[in-house]
């Protein structure tokens, strides 16, 4: 699923969240993925090139698109850093490990805080920890810690990220249709219908982690 997700273009308008030039003639509909839902094995992910994603019985008649080398990418490599932060080997991203108003501890304990979108920008912006210099991540970037492959909420690996909350997080990316929503990424239990990201106001109050490079 997150190698097809690379052909999600964010900064195109819904009806064509695809690069006509690098796709031509592609349908605006659903693509298959070869992810299944290991929460319900009738279901499998898929694309919508419509709105954004989501999955439904694998039974059903959708498009499909193949891929080529390299390996598939689907579990990140995670080190834990020891100081509060996480380095996906796979990518080279750091990571905050505890969410916005947890404490920075191993388990990442207390309660984590929701901030419309504007804090959240200005919070990873003066986020010090470490020697990095934090921002609020991408929406391509947040939902590459998604984990397909947990059975349990929150959909993350939770042994890298403790006490995450299962709702939705704030990307720092603009929806394309109307510039006063933003993309979030959805750590809930999936359960049809899904979609791993949307749009949403952006003064609503969701759930941040910081990123940096």
């Amino acid at each position: 699923m997150k190698e097809l997700l690379t052909t999600n273009d964010a900064g195109k308008a819904l009806a064509t969240i695809i690069n006509p030039s690098a796709f031509p003639g592609n349908v605006s509909y659903a693509y298959w993925a070869s992810t299944p839902n290991l929460n319900n094995v009738t279901n499998s992910w898929y694309l919508d090139y419509t709105r954004g994603d989501s999955y439904l019985q694998n039974t059903n008649v959708y498009h499909g698109r193949c891929v080529a080398s390299p390996a598939p990418f689907e579990t990140p490599s995670f080190t834990d850093n020891g100081d509060g932060t996480i380095k996906d080997q796979t990518t080279g991203l750091t990571w905050q490990k505890c969410s916005l108003g947890q404490n920075n501890d191993a388990t990442c304990s207390g309660a984590s805080n929701s901030v419309v979108w504007g804090s959240a920008l200005t919070y990873c912006n003066s986020l010090s920890l470490g020697t990095k210099t934090w921002r609020l991540p991408n929406r391509n970037e947040l939902v590459g810690l998604f984990h397909f492959a947990s059975l349990t909420a929150p959909m993350i690996d939770q042994s890298m990220f403790p006490n995450t909350t299962s709702n939705f997080y704030w990307t720092s990316t603009t929806y394309a249709d109307n510039t006063l929503n933003a993309w979030y990424v959805n750590f809930n239990s999936p359960a049809a219908p899904f979609n791993l990201y949307d749009g949403i106001n952006k003064g609503t109050s969701l759930f941040v982690r910081c990123v940096a490079n």
